[in-house]
């Protein structure tokens, strides 16, 4: 009864689940190019948004300064002709005041048609930004 036979070794070994690295890199590196992506998805919808925004508001604008034109300032003009014609006629006024209204007139309808090509133009930009056209 002397002496102990029996010789044991414990040995302890922990690996870690995800052992290598390039699991765990490929994984990250496939979400931050998802984040990414999806940043880049918002930030277009915002420049588009912020487009679409100011193309509207350009669009209402112009609306509004061309119905100016036609209903306000275009008849006021075209009166003023017809009275300075008139009083032309009877020795009123001198032809220099009707070369102005007449010249009066040609400015007002100019500007009134440069409004309506921008608004168009606006139009054309709008269509682009949707990709399809807005009047049939």
């Amino acid at each position: 009864m002397g002496g102990t036979d029996l010789f044991s070794v414990v040995l302890g070994i922990s690996l870690p689940l995800n052992y290598g690295g390039k699991y765990t890199a490929k994984e990250e590196e496939a979400i931050s190019l998802q984040e990414f992506h999806s940043e880049q998805y918002y930030q277009a919808l915002q420049f588009l948004d912020g487009k679409f925004g100011a193309a509207i508001a350009d669009l209402e604008s112009l609306e509004e300064r061309i119905k100016l034109f036609e209903d306000g300032l275009l008849p006021q003009a075209q009166q003023n002709l017809e009275s300075t014609l008139a009083s032309y006629q009877v020795n009123e006024v001198d032809f220099i005041n009707v070369i102005d209204a007449q010249d009066q007139l040609f400015k007002i309808e100019t500007n009134l048609y440069k409004l309506k090509t921008d608004y168009l133009k606006r139009i054309a930009d709008l269509e682009f930004l949707v990709g399809t056209s807005l009047y049939n």
